[in-house]
């Protein structure tokens, strides 16, 4: 299982570096056979939104999208709940709203 949650982390990390597609970070997603999907018309990164906006996990099983800024997440403040973002190729934890590496 912790295998497969590094194989998520690191396509959904290759989406928000812009190096891969939605489609293709869904397709692969689909062949190791999880049902998470990044939504093309609610959490997909943009390519000019790379390294402005990054996918929130907050364990509701949905990925959040949200704006990036100097290590913080702008207008989104996680408090002590657990949460990552994948931001520009890189998995943070969040503590509040700073990004930590």
């Amino acid at each position: 299982m912790n295998n497969t949650i590094n194989q998520v982390n690191r396509i959904i990390a290759k989406h928000t570096a812009g190096k891969c597609s939605v489609e293709e970070a869904n397709a692969d997603l689909k062949q190791l056979g999880v049902d998470l999907r990044i939504d093309p018309k609610a959490n997909a990164i943009q390519p000019d939104e790379v390294g402005k906006y990054g996918l929130l996990d907050t364990g509701t099983g949905t990925l959040n999208k949200v704006a990036v800024k100097d290590g913080k997440l702008v207008d989104t403040n996680c408090g002590e709940m657990h949460a990552i973002c994948i931001f520009d190729g890189h998995l943070y934890t969040v503590v509040g709203d700073e990004l930590k590496g």
